[in-house]
C-alpha cells in the first residue's frame, strides 16, 4: 500500500510540475506575414513527466532565408525531477545579415505588450505602438553607459541589426557581439539591462567576448528615458496612411497620370524642384519633428526628412515598395527616398534627377556634404491590403551596392537617349536628317552625370521643354549629337 501510496504522490506531484512549466511556456509570437512563406519557427517541448506540447509559428517575408538547429536543453527542479525539454528551430535569416544563427529563446519576459528574448546570439525586442527603452546601465554607480535602439541617437548605442513592423507589431533584433563589445569598450563593471515599458525591469547581465546570460529579473525604481526627437520609423507608421497618399498624389498627379514609376518620380522630384525649398530655419533650430506629408504640401518647405516622407508617400501607392535612407556623413546626417526600378535603385533627394545609388555615394561630397560613415539604416516601406509596413534593415553600402549595380557605368547621356530625344523632338518639329543644318543649339546640364537610359523618355522631355523657347516654331530639325561632357547639340535648318 505504501510503494502505491508513494507511486501516486509522484504523479500528481509530475502534473504539478508539468503545469507550472506549462504555465511558464512562451505563447505564440504573431508572425510576418509578406510574399511566399519561406521561413517556419518549430518549438517542440517534450517533457518526461506527462505530456507534450507544440507550438507553431510561421514568419514569411521575401528577405528571408532558413537555417534549422536541433537543441536539447535540460533543467533539474526541485533537485529530485529532471525534465527535458527538445526544440527544434527553423529560424529567420536576412540576406543582408552576414550569420543569422538560431533563436532558441533562454530568456522572455513580457510587461504590457513588451517581450524581450535572449536568443543566441540575438537579443530580440518585440512590442506594439510604441517603443520600450533599452539602457545598459552599471550597477555599481547607476550610470547609463548605451542604449539599444533601431534609430540613430546622439549617445553611444548599439543599433538594431533588424526592425519590422507588421502593421501591429513591432520587432528589433540586436547582436549578441556588438552588445558585448560595447560593454568592454565602455567599461561597465557590473552591467545591468533596463527594460522600460509601462513598468521597469532590471536584469544582471553576464558577458563573455561572444555571449550574455540575462539573470535575476525584477522591478526597479530607476527612472530611464527614451531619446528625444522624432524617427523616420515614428513619422511612417503615423503620418502614411490612406489620407495623405491621396491627397499627395491628386496634388502632383491629378492633371495627368503618370505613365510609370519613373515618370511618377520625376515629376515628383520636378514639382520639389519647383515648388518647394529647404528650411535652413528649423535646420538650425533644435525642433526634431517631422511634419507629415499633407502639412508639408500646404507649407512647401522642410528639411531632409521632411521631404524623405512626402517622397515615399508620393510613391508607394505606384511602387511595390519605396525605401528612406538614414545615415551620416563626416559632416552632417541625413535622409532620403529611393526606390528600385529597372534592376537600379535610385535615391530621390529632394530635386532632380534621379541618381542610382553609386553614382550618389560616389558624389556624396558634392551632393550634401563629407563622406559615408558607418552603416546605411535602410527602411523599406510597402502598402499591403491598405496597411502599410515596414522594414528596416541596417546594411553596408557595399552590400547594397553589390545587389544594385549601376546601370549606366558611362556616367553620361547614352545612344539610347540620343534617340528618344530625337522621337520628343519630332514630335513638335519637323525632321528631315538629310537636310542642311544652318545653325544649332547647345544644352549642357550637370544632371547628365546621372543619366540612366531607365528615365530616357523623362530626360528627352526634360530637354526637349527647355529647347522649345528658343528654337523657332518653323525649324526643321535634322541631327542630335552628343559632346562631352554632358553637353548635347541639336542641328537645325531655318
Amino acid at each position: 500500500m505504501n510503494g502505491w501510496r508513494t507511486v501516486l504522490v509522484s504523479i500528481i506531484l509530475s502534473l504539478i510540475i508539468a503545469y507550472i512549466i506549462g504555465s511558464l511556456y512562451p505563447l505564440p509570437i504573431v508572425g510576418i506575414d509578406r510574399g511566399n512563406p519561406v521561413s517556419t519557427i518549430t518549438k517542440t517541448s517534450t517533457r518526461t513527466v506527462t505530456e507534450t506540447s507544440t507550438v507553431t509559428t510561421t514568419l514569411t517575408s521575401e528577405i528571408y532565408r532558413t537555417t534549422t538547429v536541433t537543441t536539447t536543453l535540460s533543467e533539474t527542479i526541485m533537485s529530485s525531477t529532471m525534465v527535458t525539454f527538445t526544440s527544434t528551430t527553423t529560424i529567420i535569416e536576412a540576406r543582408e545579415l552576414t550569420s543569422l544563427e538560431l533563436i532558441i529563446p533562454s530568456f522572455r519576459f513580457v510587461d504590457e505588450g513588451g517581450e524581450l528574448m535572449l536568443a543566441g546570439r540575438y537579443l530580440v525586442l518585440r512590442y506594439t505602438s510604441w517603443r520600450p527603452v533599452l539602457i545598459m546601465v552599471d550597477a555599481v554607480n547607476n550610470t547609463n553607459y548605451f542604449y539599444l535602439t533601431p534609430f540613430q541617437v546622439t549617445v553611444p548605442a548599439v543599433y538594431a541589426r533588424l526592425l519590422e513592423y507588421d502593421g501591429l507589431y513591432y520587432t528589433e533584433i540586436y547582436d549578441v557581439a556588438e552588445v558585448t563589445d560595447m560593454i568592454s569598450s565602455r567599461g561597465l563593471s557590473r552591467p545591468v539591462l533596463l527594460f522600460k515599458a509601462l513598468n521597469g525591469w532590471a536584469c544582471n547581465i553576464v558577458s563573455s567576448t561572444s555571449t550574455i546570460n540575462i539573470t535575476d529579473c525584477r522591478t526597479t525604481p530607476i527612472k530611464v528615458e527614451a531619446g528625444t526627437g522624432a524617427t523616420i520609423i515614428e513619422a511612417v507608421v503615423k503620418y502614411v496612411n490612406t489620407s495623405s497618399i491621396q491627397y499627395v498624389s491628386r496634388l502632383l498627379y491629378e492633371d495627368s497620370q503618370p505613365r510609370d514609376l519613373g515618370n511618377a518620380s520625376w515629376r515628383l522630384l520636378q514639382w520639389l524642384e519647383e515648388n518647394a525649398s529647404y528650411d535652413y530655419d528649423k535646420a538650425g533650430s533644435s525642433y526634431s519633428y517631422i511634419y507629415d506629408p499633407i502639412t508639408f504640401a500646404n507649407i512647401r518647405k522642410g528639411i531632409c526628412t521632411d521631404y524623405a516622407l512626402f517622397t515615399a508617400t508620393a510613391l508607394i501607392n505606384l511602387s511595390s515598395s519605396v525605401y528612406i535612407l538614414v545615415f551620416n556623413t563626416t559632416k552632417v546626417g541625413h535622409a532620403t527616398a529611393g526606390i528600385v526600378i529597372g534592376g537600379g535603385f535610385f535615391i530621390l533627394d529632394q530635386g532632380l534627377p534621379p541618381i542610382e545609388l553609386e553614382d550618389y555615394f560616389s558624389n556624396l561630397e558634392s551632393i550634401i556634404g563629407g563622406v559615408l560613415v558607418g552603416d546605411i539604416f535602410l527602411h523599406e516601406v510597402w502598402l499591403e491590403n491598405n496597411t502599410v509596413k515596414l522594414l528596416m534593415i541596417r546594411t553596408s553600402l557595399g552590400d547594397l551596392l553589390r545587389k544594385y549595380p549601376d546601370t549606366n557605368t558611362l556616367n553620361d547621356i547614352t545612344p539610347g537617349f540620343i534617340n528618344e530625344l530625337i522621337n520628343v523632338l519630332r514630335e513638335r518639329y519637323r525632321y528631315n536628317p538629310g537636310a542642311r543644318p544652318t545653325g544649332y543649339l547647345e544644352f549642357n546640364w550637370g544632371g547628365f552625370k546621372y543619366y540612366s537610359d531607365i528615365f530616357a523618355h523623362e530626360y528627352a522631355v526634360y530637354v526637349a521643354n527647355r529647347l522649345t523657347g528658343t528654337l523657332g516654331a518653323n525649324i526643321v530639325i535634322t541631327s542630335v549629337d552628343a559632346l562631352k561632357p554632358y553637353t548635347i547639340r541639336v542641328y537645325y535648318q531655318g
